[in-house]
């Protein structure tokens, strides 16, 4: 009987178009990757006010006025091993010996031939007592392995016990001084020890000191000092895109942000991407509101963080005014403006009550306070007039 099968085969065509397909599929999920990873860098972005510094609680403010108990964290030298060190000084002198007096051709041959001898002269004894040439000669084998043993053990061994006496006297001689160096070296490294431990605990006092002293000007209420640790403290807040602020004081409890937001088409992009069935990336309108919503997210965090980094710089300040603005078109003109979007007094407590949660949205963290925030459509923050102290700030 001839099996035949069914006679289905692919034909190229159908192949090349399973390899498209196969290709497709690959390409669609490296695009939709690489989606994914412009979609996080942005979300980074809005989310860039997280990254803020922690607020110090008022016992944690008064802790920062005592000064921190020296502590050195280099070891001190440990106590030289003298009799591990005497071993390997030994060690080391053995092999000197040994270098020095290696075997001689006596110590070589002298077991070999002292075998010899011994086979001979028994082999002479047993073959002149008749016991047969091959007792003889087996006799005379074994007296030579026997003697030859025999003295190759005793001459090593007298080997030994001559390198063996020749290192001891050197070591005599050699030792103390080693020893000496060992001391030596050893009382140098805990003197110099000793050096760096005060000269660490000096350097470490003076700089507690001159903490301990700004620590109790910032408590003080000491305008200059808050002013300086502020404008420090916000300095050090690091952002994906350019910005400033200005700053003022009002007494010792009052901080004034003036704060310039990026404009939103530096850090909300106004496309994003899709993937087609062929895997190519296309390009698309973002929609407005959810690109107004990202900005408003964005800038109102910015506040918050702006006012943590004032908080946590000076612990005599119960509220921070943020007043945020942004540069826009006016309407019905080319000419650019700058057009404040919030006014936010944020109190301290915001930050007393624990870690922010990682859900909680910064513009509900402003309405909140005691915040001027206006919607418009599709979440665009609407123009609101300048603050009454912002002008002064600015130096306008």
């Amino acid at each position: 009987m001839v099996y035949r099968g069914s006679g289905r085969r692919l034909s190229a065509q159908q192949l090349a178009a399973g390899y498209r397909q196969l290709a497709q599929a690959e390409a669609r999920e490296r695009g939709q990757a690489e989606i994914d990873r412009m979609e996080a860098d942005l979300d980074a972005i809005v989310e860039t006010w997280r990254d803020m510094p922690p607020v110090p609680s008022a016992k944690e403010y008064q802790q920062a006025l005592s000064p921190v108990a020296f502590r050195f964290e280099e070891l001190p030298p440990v106590a030289p091993d003298f009799l591990a060190a005497e071993a390997t000084e030994r060690d080391v002198m053995s092999e000197t010996v040994l270098r020095e007096h290696p075997p001689s051709l006596r110590d070589r041959l002298g077991p070999a031939s002292i075998g010899v001898t011994a086979g001979l002269v028994g082999g002479l004894v047993l073959w002149a007592a008749d016991v047969g040439r091959l007792l003889a000669g087996v006799g005379a084998l074994l007296l030579a392995v026997i003697a030859g043993v025999i003295a190759g053990a005793r001459l090593r061994q007298q080997r030994r016990d001559l390198l063996e006496a020749r290192t001891e006297s050197r070591m005599a001689v050699a030792w103390p001084t080693r020893r000496e160096e060992i001391e030596a070296a050893h009382m140098e490294a805990v003197a110099a020890f000793a050096a760096r431990s005060a000269s660490a605990e000096r350097d470490w006092a003076d700089w507690e000191q001159g903490r301990v002293n700004w620590a109790r000007r910032l408590v003080g209420g000491d305008l200059d000092a808050m002013h300086q640790a502020i404008s420090g403290s916000l300095a050090d807040l690091d952002f994906p895109f350019d910005t400033e602020c200005a700053l003022g004081l009002d007494e010792t409890v009052a901080a004034f942000i003036a704060l310039d937001l990026p404009e939103i088409e530096d850090v909300i992009p106004e496309t994003r991407f899709r993937v087609l069935k062929s895997g190519q990336l296309k390009e698309t309108k973002r929609k407005a509101d959810e690109r107004n919503a990202a900005y408003a997210r964005l800038v109102s965090g910015l506040g918050v963080m702006m006012a943590a980094a004032a908080f946590a710089a000076a612990p005599t300040l119960e509220t921070v005014t943020v007043g945020a603005y942004t540069q826009r078109r006016k309407r019905g003109s080319q000419e650019v403006e700058d057009q404040y979007v919030y006014e936010a007094r944020i109190e301290r407590s915001l930050f007393g009550r624990g870690a922010i949660a990682n859900d909680e949205n910064p513009i509900d963290l402003l309405i909140g306070q005691q915040t001027r925030l206006e919607w418009g459509a599709k979440h665009v923050l609407k123009k609101l007039a300048p603050p009454a102290w912002a002008a002064g700030l600015r130096g306008e």
